[in-house]
């Protein structure tokens, strides 16, 4: 490992650590109208503009979406992850009834790097 040199002189010592804060992107304001409200057409809106269309597909990488990364770095399983998660997703509504427990509303917007955490849902098979 070695110190990198950028094009206009700028070191990163060797052993830097570089992240990318994708969810500070994916709600700014300059780029998402209204981003901490939920929106569930949202990307759907975004997709018919014609400019747009492949965009902000769940799969899509572009400068302003690297939850996948970007360019050559890109991830090459995002598509499998997508068709996984179809199927997943499919499978669990298929076959339970999912709601909140009793007493239990509605849970609110969170954001969600590393999933949910332990909010219980009750699960009956059908």
């Amino acid at each position: 490992m070695q110190d990198m040199i950028l094009h206009d002189g700028e070191m990163i010592p060797a052993g830097t650590h570089i992240v990318c804060p994708s969810a500070e992107v994916m709600r700014d304001p300059e780029f998402y109208s209204n981003p901490d409200t939920f929106d569930r057409y949202r990307y759907f809106n975004l997709r018919s503009r014609s400019e747009e269309r492949n965009l902000h597909h769940f799969v899509s990488v572009s400068i302003d979406n690297m939850n996948w990364g970007y360019g050559p770095h890109a991830c090459p399983g995002r598509f499998f992850a997508n068709t996984q998660l179809r199927v997943i997703v499919t499978h669990v509504l298929q076959q339970y009834n999912l709601k909140m427990p009793e007493g239990k509303g509605r849970l609110g917007t969170v954001i969600m790097p590393s999933g949910l955490g332990p909010e219980p849902i009750a699960a009956k098979p059908r």
